[in-house]
């Protein structure tokens, strides 16, 4: 009963991706809870600066080459998905030998640590957005098999070694690996050298050069307020309540990222302006719901599940909560434009959004501290979002009241989603 119940939810794209950020916010709440009580504010931002670190490894590393695959989709490039997942066992096979190496030629034991963790990063990553590309069904099992891991993991770590750092780190680096063979397994596909060709490669490094800066801005934008406030020594106790701030935040960015995946799907494949007002339009009035909530329990919700050494967090939580809303039309729209191979206008909006954000809080962080670090970061996510919203609306006629606000046919609509009856290419409502 319950096996089919559950296979009428996946055959339908956006229930199989609520259904996978459900589950990701679910398990990845209860991954905080483990992480945060087992290593205390202190550890927490010590932990954060350096995952800071790796993302932006990652990004360097990853290239943008995940980003450009569905544009290539879309080109009937020959042998598309093959080619891919051939380039990224090779690549990361070699940051994983390089790594070690690195390490073992300049005895820096940290070469070798944000190597491992940026390479294990990089492969779940991208073989996972092939998985997505072609199932978000599937995409959506493994997500939730990999959640609940990495609660078991680091629920293992708080009861029998807590405040143990390396062991953090080897938890996020396990659970990649992972994550990124169940993706491989799922997605049904073989990597063949015989169909890597030399002008494979150049073709895939040429293209994701652009995708590669923009996501650097991604990570500068949305990262960079960590890492400054190390650089101008705020204590690491603080930037551990900073990091749970945005950590929270961030888990409703969950909601529409839930949509993006299906727009990355479909965008894939053609243009649904349909599907992103929708998207956008039930993203919003939810995260208002949402806000409404957390403006009257924030406080006591961090007090039960991380302890009450992590209470001052909640500050900084509802800051950041109010760039959410922006970063819906960044994260719906603005995919949207990376899956039509348009760079061009994603880049600069993140490259004037990035630049603002580093030179306000080079300003703000040695005299505000964390609260100063998170009123950029809200600003910076506001114009990157009002930017995008305003091409969408003109460049598709669209009105603004049609992506802020559930519409009553939405309300149907999202019964029958919910219920994971109706089929993959539902008769969404119109965005005129």
């Amino acid at each position: 009963m319950m096996s089919g119940r559950l296979a009428a939810i996946l055959r339908n794209d956006y229930a199989a991706s609520a259904f996978r950020k459900g589950n990701t916010i679910i398990w990845g709440l209860l991954s905080t809870v483990c992480l945060n009580r087992a290593l205390g504010p202190s550890l927490r931002g010590e932990y954060a600066y350096y995952m800071n670190i790796v993302s932006i490894i990652v990004v360097i590393y990853g290239w943008g080459f995940s980003n450009t695959y569905p544009n290539f989709l879309r080109r009937n490039y020959p042998n598309a998905r093959q080619v891919f997942l051939t380039f990224y066992m090779c690549q990361f096979v070699l940051i994983m030998v390089l790594s070690v190496i690195g390490s073992l030629a300049s005895g820096n034991f940290q070469v070798g640590l944000f190597g491992v963790l940026a390479g294990s990063s990089v492969f779940a990553t991208q073989v996972n957005n092939l998985l997505l590309v072609k199932s978000v069904r599937a995409s959506a099992l493994v997500g939730a098999f990999s959640a609940v891991l990495n609660v078991v993991f680091l629920g293992l770590m708080l009861f029998l070694r807590p405040e143990d750092l390396l062991l953090a780190f080897a938890v996020y680096a396990i659970n990649s690996v992972v994550l990124g063979f169940l993706s491989l397994y799922f997605g049904r596909t073989r990597p063949s050298l015989r169909l890597l060709k030399m002008r494979d490669v150049i073709v895939l490094v040429r293209t994701g050069f652009i995708p590669m800066l923009t996501n650097v801005l991604v990570v500068i934008n949305y990262r960079v307020d960590l890492l400054m406030l190390a650089w101008f020594h705020v204590d690491y106790y603080y930037i551990g309540l900073y990091a749970v701030g945005v950590s929270i935040a961030e888990y409703c960015w969950v909601i529409p990222d839930a949509f993006k995946d299906v727009i990355i799907n479909r965008t894939a494949k053609d243009k649904s302006i349909s599907s992103i007002a929708f998207s956008l339009r039930v993203s919003m009035t939810v995260l208002v719901l949402i806000f409404a909530v957390l403006g009257f329990t924030c406080r006591y919700l961090i007090d039960f599940a991380y302890g009450p050494d992590f209470g001052e967090a909640s500050g900084i939580t509802l800051i950041m909560f109010v760039g959410v809303y922006s970063m819906v039309f960044t994260k719906i729209i603005g995919v949207s434009f990376l899956a039509s191979g348009r760079w061009g206008f994603y880049f600069r909006v993140l490259l004037v959004a990035s630049v603002l954000n580093l030179a306000l809080n080079v300003v703000v962080i040695p005299i505000y501290g964390i609260y100063g670090a998170a009123v950029v970061s809200v600003t910076t996510y506001s114009l990157s979002g009002v930017w995008f919203v305003v091409m969408f609306l003109r460049e598709n006629s669209v009105a603004l009241r049609d992506v802020l606000w559930v519409r009553s046919e939405d309300v149907t609509s999202l019964r029958h989603l919910l219920r994971g009856l109706v089929p993959s290419r539902s008769n969404l409502p119109s965005a005129e």
